[in-house]
């Protein structure tokens, strides 16, 4: 790894200068220039003497998925693979593969598999169970809140998995409903150790580095303290909590802006958002998520007996916000804490008394649950069947096939909503148009082509933009002209009327040019030198020569000095290029660059012309940025006098400044 330190454009803390992801603020930093990115050619053959990749599955910010056979013995896996940009980061390296030596000591049927581990060719690999599903942050997108029951089945098994982990002293601290799988049967299946330790390690992941996903950390997690089992118990909370809400308790619109909710505010009530939620499994999930460690579950089977109704203790009042509170709670928290003050009276109390308070509380439970379900609006006339769910403590609440009509109409806005809520999470975790299928722009995209003027969705558009823009500047500040240019373009490409952005490219470029000249011409030279090329035969072509516009490009480009072997031919209308034009305003003539999405410049290449000036063989030898063949193909389409008079075929180097033009 680099040695050297920057800083994080987001958080400004410093980091290693290769850092793939911040390990302050979490910010991932691999939306990486088109060149870096693993085709997925290279890596089935990097892998096809064990594996046959089938299709792609998904991807994160540090691995791709794959659904594959393992060759010897004929089985479906999941490959996840670490993509090639990330290979230079010896730490990110390390705990990748130790994703795979920490689940392999797991045996449970609620956590995955691993089968096996290593590298292939420089290709990185875990290959583990494949659950044939879909993952739970999924599902609740496209079915809304959870049934109770549902809920509290999958939460309690996930739980009982975990509570394994806890007993081999490992902590997960990446819980995110996103990494529990939900199979055909409907059976939960924890997966992504990437960042579990052991809880006595004091490896890679000490105490002041904050790993994990945002949303989902607990306090001291955001903090960056010492973690024990208290703070998974935590994160599985929040995904309860968004089992029942569909959403999380504590999120913002930038990653600094959750942990600050995360450690200083107080959670809604998940009844203000899901009324049917039981009241009992409410003060499961706020006791989940209790700030103070020591407000918390002990242990993951304490927690699994509190869902399961089986946990008896002393009634529990969460802080939560003030302005979300249910108005009728005083009323019942008084009536349930005379009921638990009778139950903790019993062994003291005669048998006949007993039974007499049984029948007491029995009668004011029914009651309570009368007064609740009057507070609810119904429908007149209905007939309909019911629903039935079990809260936390054993009781049942009817639930309508009205209020079910009614999520059935929510689900079909789910979409839209799934949509920008990945987008938002992508936008968080700067995954902006970077891994395809996983980043923000596709997920914006999709709910414009349902609604081309949604308002959230054209405002995540624009914020995208000013990302790459502050990327840009970010990248400018630090004299990487090539790699601010790269993020400008990405900037333009989403907003292509922002003027500001456009004069920052004509700044960079004009910079970039200027630090390549010298080198470009050394260079030069030094070829020509070796090849005994004729320099004072060179000289330069007007396009009327060419057979191109006679109207040269403003400004046009110096000629090329004696001492150089360079023919430059400015054209007008090159053949357009696989990626469309950028729009920019104005022609702009860079003699020393070439961009890749149709800005101007330079590129080098190697022709062979024949002894009529004919272009009989042209290769594109170098791309100073990252250029495409429009280029060469323009000097294919024109017909040359001889570069050099000579009686025989000349090969020479070839600079082109590239105009481009708007349509």
């Amino acid at each position: 790894m680099n040695e050297e330190k920057v800083r994080c454009p987001y958080c400004r803390e410093l980091i290693y200068k290769d850092a793939v992801k911040c390990k302050h603020c979490g910010s991932l930093l691999s939306d990486l220039p088109f060149s870096a990115v693993d085709s997925d050619t290279r890596i089935r053959n990097a892998l096809a003497s064990r594996f046959e990749i089938q299709e792609e599955l998904g991807r994160g910010g540090m691995s791709i998925v794959y659904k594959a056979i393992q060759k010897n013995l004929n089985r479906p896996v999941a490959l996840k693979v670490l993509p090639g940009q990330f290979t230079h980061d010896k730490e990110f390296l390390e705990r990748f593969h130790r994703e795979a030596q920490s689940a392999a000591q797991l045996k449970h049927p609620s956590i995955v598999t691993i089968y096996d581990e290593g590298s292939e060719s420089g290709v990185h690999f875990i290959s583990m169970e494949y659950v044939d599903g879909k993952d739970l942050h999924t599902l609740i997108q496209e079915q809304g809140p959870l049934p109770v029951n549902k809920t509290k089945a999958l939460i309690s098994s996930v739980a009982k998995g975990l509570g394994h982990a806890h007993e081999m002293e490992l902590i997960h601290r990446d819980i995110k409903s996103s990494n529990i799988l939900i199979d055909k049967k409907g059976r939960p299946v924890l997966s992504d150790f990437g960042i579990a330790r052991a809880a006595d390690s004091q490896g890679l992941t000490q105490t002041g580095i904050v790993i994990g996903t945002p949303e989902y950390m607990s306090p001291e997690q955001a903090r960056g303290e010492k973690l024990d089992a208290r703070s998974d118990i935590y994160s599985l909370g929040v995904v309860l909590y968004e089992c029942l809400t569909r959403q999380v308790p504590f999120k913002s619109d930038t990653i600094l802006g959750t942990i600050h909710k995360i450690t200083h505010d107080k959670p809604e009530r998940p009844r203000a958002l899901n009324n049917d939620i039981p009241i009992g499994l409410e003060n499961v999930v706020l006791r989940c998520i209790e700030k103070d460690t020591e407000q918390r579950y002990s242990s993951c089977e304490v927690m699994v007996n509190a869902l399961e109704g089986r946990q008896r203790h002393k009634v529990y009042s969460p802080q939560v916000s003030e302005s979300n509170k249910d108005s009728s709670s005083p009323m019942k928290q008084v009536k349930i804490r005379q009921l638990i003050h009778e139950r903790e009276k019993r062994e003291s109390t005669p048998a006949w008394l007993k039974i007499a308070i049984i029948l007491v509380s029995a009668l004011l439970l029914v009651v309570i649950v009368l007064v609740v379900n009057q507070r609810k609006p119904t429908s007149i006339g209905s007939t309909t069947n019911s629903s039935h769910f079990e809260d936390a403590n054993g009781s049942t609440t009817a639930v309508s096939q009205n209020e079910n009509s009614r999520m059935d109409q929510r689900g079909e806005a789910n979409s839209v909503i799934g949509w920008l809520s990945k987008a938002r999470t992508y936008l968080a975790s700067n995954q902006l148009t970077t891994p395809i299928g996983a980043n923000a722009m596709d997920m914006i995209d999709k709910v414009l082509n349902v609604n081309s003027s949604h308002p959230e969705a054209l405002r995540l558009k624009q914020d995208i933009a000013n990302k790459y823009e502050v990327l840009g500047d970010s990248q400018a500040n630090r004299k990487r002209y090539d790699t601010a240019l790269h993020y400008y373009k990405k900037s333009l490409d989403i907003n292509k009327n922002n003027i500001s952005v456009i004069d920052k490219i004509d700044k960079m470029s004009m910079k970039l040019s200027s630090s390549l000249e010298t080198t470009d011409r050394k260079s030069t030279s030094s070829w020509v030198e070796s090849n005994d090329v004729i320099l004072r035969d060179v000289e330069q072509k007007k396009p009327a020569d060419l057979g191109l516009q006679s109207e040269p490009p403003s400004p046009t480009p110096p000629p090329p000095e004696e001492s150089e072997a360079i023919v430059f031919i400015p054209y007008d209308k090159p053949p357009v290029p696989k990626g469309g034009f950028v729009a920019i305003q104005r022609n702009l003539i860079y003699p020393r660059i070439a961009f890749k999405a149709g800005v101007e410049g330079k590129v080098l290449v190697y022709a062979q012309i024949d002894e009529e000036g004919k272009v009989v063989q042209t290769r594109l030898m170098q791309s100073l940025v990252g250029c495409d063949d429009a280029a060469v193909n323009a000097i294919k389409s024109v017909s040359w006098e001889p570069a050099m008079q000579r009686n025989k075929p000349v090969k020479v180097w070839v600079m082109v400044p590239v105009s481009f033009r708007i349509k």
